[in-house]
């Protein structure tokens, strides 16, 4: 089966009715047929559906475009949430492994302090749900990067 492309530019409705018209007479169904145009164009000059004139390929590769879209958002978005933990629990063991235990103790109860405010505004804002809790979290772990970060530096020798 020979596949054809054509492309074709209009200026008005009548315009595109008449090309519509001349590559149905010469032999192509509607659903053959993808036109490019707002939707109420096909609605109102057309008397059609607008899913009439889109194929197959160009609905698959919307939904596959807001999919992947979609996903690389999500990823992205999870990387950032989770860079400042990464930090946190990365500058924790460098201080355990150098017996800073004192400090790291102290540094909890001040963590506690410095977040509970947090804690306090979600649970009486039960509108904030879920994207609160992870706000908080985020953060708690930013103070302890940022905490732990300060305190490597000044324990290490350099």
């Amino acid at each position: 089966m020979a596949t054809y492309t054509v492309i074709g530019l209009v200026q008005d409705a009548e315009q595109l009715e008449e090309a519509l018209a001349r590559v149905e007479r010469a032999g192509f169904r509607r659903e053959q047929l993808s036109v490019v145009t707002q939707e109420n164009v096909v609605q109102e000059h057309l008397g059609g559906d607008p899913r009439e004139f889109v194929g197959g390929s160009a609905a698959a590769g919307i939904l596959g475009g807001t999919a992947v879209g979609g996903l690389v958002g999500i990823l992205a978005g999870a990387t950032l949430l989770l860079v400042p933990g990464a930090a946190a629990f990365a500058y924790d063991g460098i201080l355990i492994g150098a017996a800073d235990y004192r400090f790291l103790g102290r540094a909890a109860l001040g963590y506690l302090v410095a977040v509970a405010p947090i804690a306090v505004a979600v649970l009486a804002t039960p509108s904030l749900g879920i994207a609160g809790i992870w706000l908080g979290l985020n953060v708690w772990m930013l103070l302890r990067a940022i905490v732990n970060r300060r305190r490597t530096a000044h324990v290490l020798p350099r």
